[in-house]
């Protein structure tokens, strides 16, 4: 199925971007990067699961078999983010933070996704990132690496309000990096 370029909402960011009529920003999820590898938020909560009944493998008796049910109990949610808290809970901060790292931390290394630098090419005024990955960043600089970009994470959201007032072009990482933990927005506490 090829996409239809007769929609009204097509015609009409396509009269934006061409006037120049109003800044775009871009909101981006993770079907951009898994075009790199990278799994999208369902695939990560598969991805803990695993972590999470490795670690019930490791002990016996009741405490394993308690571990086991909960990887049952979290396998069925379908809460993306209260799933994610009781696998953090589960994992414990070290295991939840380095299976996140490891399924996540070889963006840096890997070739950007072309819809992003697509998106830079048109001029938008920012990017609103749903992943963790930076290659929202990695792709401006690629695009335009004599430019500076203004970057922050969601946490710091408020501190950046007037980036949304200045000339400059930004990204927001709404649920944080990859590289801080601190950052990370991923569970609803």
């Amino acid at each position: 199925m090829s996409f239809d370029t007769t929609q009204q909402s097509y015609q009409a960011l396509r009269a934006i971007i061409a006037e120049k009529t109003d800044r775009v920003i871009a909101w981006v999820g993770s079907g951009f990067s898994v075009n790199a590898g990278l799994p999208n938020w369902a695939s990560l909560k598969s991805i803990l699961e695993k972590a999470l009944s490795n670690k019930a493998e490791q002990f016996e008796g009741t405490d394993s078999t308690s571990m086991k049910n909960m990887a049952k109990t979290i396998h069925s949610m379908e809460d993306i983010w209260a799933s994610f808290g009781l696998l953090r809970k589960n994992l414990g901060e070290t295991t939840w933070r380095a299976t996140i790292r490891e399924a996540l931390g070889s963006a840096a290394t890997k070739t950007t996704p072309e819809g992003y630098i697509n998106l830079w090419k048109l001029k938008v005024r920012g990017i609103l990132s749903l992943n963790l990955d930076r290659f929202a960043t990695k792709a401006y600089v690629e695009t335009f690496p004599k430019r500076t970009l203004i970057g922050f994470d969601g946490k710091e959201v408020g501190n950046f309000t007037h980036v949304l007032k200045n000339q400059g072009q930004f990204v927001c990482n709404l649920h944080g990096n990859v590289e801080n933990a601190s950052s990370w927005i991923l569970t609803k506490t």
